[in-house]
């Protein structure tokens, strides 16, 4: 990661802590997070769906927790534990937020719009890892 890159994810880590994203500053719980971000990148280059938490082979409609999920979308692929969930779905909004200039952002939305791709999705979750290994590194 080059230096600008590298400042960009401080700025966003306290454009987060501002927002109070790591309210529970626990070390367990920033780990779970980038876990989740990690899980959430490899699902959806496994594959990635619009319209639906997540589907099977046949394309129905399934929970995103369930083994015969094939695909999801970016909310389905980030599901997990509640307190790493919210965290890692907040910096991702924040992420979003900052570089659409857009004031409110829906995850849902942003996933299923009709011009995304994949790459798309996939950017604001390496965002999100980045902030949140720093986070981890600062809360040591």
């Amino acid at each position: 990661m080059d230096p600008d890159q590298r400042q960009a994810i401080i700025d966003l880590y306290h454009k987060c802590d501002a927002d109070n994203i790591f309210y529970t500053g626990d070390y367990p719980t920033l780990r779970e997070a980038h876990k989740l971000t990690a899980r959430a990148t490899n699902k959806l280059m496994q594959g990635w769906t619009k319209g639906a938490y997540a589907r099977d082979a046949e394309n129905n409609t399934i929970e995103p927790n369930d083994p015969a999920a094939v695909c999801w979308c970016l909310e389905g692929a980030i599901s997990g534990p509640y307190e790493a969930y919210c965290i890692v779905a907040r910096v991702i909004t924040t992420a979003l937020v900052e570089s659409t200039r857009q004031p409110t952002l829906c995850l849902i939305n942003y996933n299923d719009d009709y011009a995304q791709t994949v790459d798309d999705v996939i950017g604001p979750v390496t965002i999100a890892q980045q902030v949140i290994e720093y986070a981890m590194e600062v809360s040591q």
